[in-house]
């Protein structure tokens, strides 16, 4: 079944507006408020596109808003250039109004990612990447996504005021802000250094504010290794003196999908959701949940993290503070479930069905048969997660976004698919019981 009617998934991130003072020095707060009379929501509203896009890529003409247009395009069954031109034509200016081209870029980005690692199901050969050829794959793929705004707060210490004049300089976040990519990641890597060569600080809220700008630079420059250092050491510190710390939390939990063995569903349940809970009116919200889904379904294609394991960041929106969120990313993950749950059912038939008796029954068969019958269970019963978000807010969803009937009826069939499949395991297991 072709994807079309679900493109409107990937542009469900709407902008939130609000305001904020500026708080402890690891904080949101901190780095994006200046004072509590200045609403920063326009940080939200220009982050995906200077941020994710020009930023990234050199401006609107670019090969990642190109990849966004072809990649919706063949999801529409067309190919070539008309579905690079199909496919922009339907993330229309409607759709860049309401914030959504960061997610359908970042997805964009995913999606090709992943094509090129073996699909969405991963074959046995993914395993077999090296760790090097993990990071610079993600690495490389990182860099075309939707990425954290530099601070617009400019207090602080000496070192710290002299970064941020450096980078501050390119106010690449504003809106409609043509941004030379190359010289912007210079001026980062400049203001690291300067951060780098700075004095041992002996005032802890202004070392913490130090370490988390370094973090946050080195986040912005793709260096999500150094991130998380930075990160950690902020934390500690911010940690020892009872303060707020969401921002170095949020960078802490983003980088940690770059090392070696994340533990997922650890990471997302206490670094990001206490980074999300520190302001559920956070008007940067849209531009963290994609920087974080976007990042989660990448660390799926490098094989570092199970595809059943993201619905724990369905867990974290399930929060009561952050609900509203939850059926948005449920709905933008329920493609690449089912999916997933497609091509595990056709390679355990492929299998199961073969017609030479000598492999049916060969060791190496049976385990394969085994192992991919369990990973397509747990997909089943991580998409559940799914399925009750959208059960429980789909009508909302629906409403508030203006989708059509067939945009809706869409929808709702690859729900029933989900459902379908979850119901057809759970009657075999239960039949298998039984006899």
């Amino acid at each position: 079944m072709s994807l079309t009617k679900y493109a409107v998934a990937l542009l469900l991130l709407v902008h939130v507006s609000g305001s904020i003072a500026a708080g402890d020095p690891a904080s949101f707060e901190s780095f994006y408020a200046t004072d509590s009379s200045i609403s920063w929501a326009w940080v939200a509203a220009g982050a995906l596109v200077a941020g994710g896009v020009v930023l990234a890529t050199g401006g609107t003409a670019s090969p990642l808003v190109a990849g966004i247009g072809t990649w919706v395009g063949n999801m529409m069954g067309l190919s070539g250039i008309a579905a690079t031109n199909g496919g922009l034509a339907l993330l229309g200016g409607g759709s860049l109004a309401a914030g959504g081209l960061g997610m359908a870029g970042g997805a964009a980005a995913i999606s090709f990612t992943m094509s090129l690692v073996g699909g969405a199901g991963l074959d046995m050969a993914v395993n077999r990447i090296t760790e090097a050829q993990q990071q610079q794959m993600m690495a490389d793929a990182s860099a075309r996504m939707t990425t954290l705004c530099p601070p617009v707060n400019g207090e602080g210490s000496d070192a710290y005021r002299a970064a941020f004049e450096i980078v501050n300089e390119f106010k690449i976040c504003e809106e409609s802000v043509d941004v030379d990519a190359e010289a912007f990641h210079s001026a980062v890597k400049e203001a690291i250094q300067v951060l780098k060569n700075r004095k041992t600080n002996e005032d802890i809220d202004e070392s913490v504010k130090e370490d988390t700008l370094l973090g946050l630079l080195y986040f912005i420059d793709n260096d999500y290794l150094r991130a998380y250092t930075m990160a950690t050491l902020a934390i500690d510190q911010a940690r020892s003196q009872g303060q707020d710390m969401g921002l170095a939390e949020y960078i802490l939990a983003v980088s940690s999908l770059y090392r070696r063995t994340p533990n997922y569903p650890e990471i997302t349940r206490k670094y990001l959701k206490n980074a999300l809970l520190e302001d559920p009116k956070n008007p940067l919200m849209i531009q963290l949940l994609s920087i974080y889904t976007e990042r989660s379904l990448l660390a799926v294609a490098a094989g570092k993290v199970p595809l059943a394991e993201t619905s724990a960041l369905l867990d974290v929106l399930g929060d009561p503070h952050l609900k509203t969120w939850q059926a948005r990313v449920a709905l933008i993950l329920l493609p690449y479930y089912v999916d997933t749950a497609r091509d595990l059912r056709r390679r355990l038939g492929d299998l199961e069905n073969t017609v030479n008796p000598v492999l049916k029954k060969a060791p190496q068969t049976l385990a394969r048969i085994k192992e991919l019958r369990g990973e397509y269970e747990e997909i089943l019963l991580s998409g559940k997660t799914l399925i009750m978000a959208l059960d429980a807010g789909l009508d909302r969803l629906i409403k508030e976004n203006g989708f059509d009937k067939d945009q809706e009826k869409g929808i709702r069939s690859l729900m029933a698919e989900m459902s379908s499949m979850m119901s057809e395991t759970a009657n075999n297991t239960a039949l298998s019981a039984w006899s």
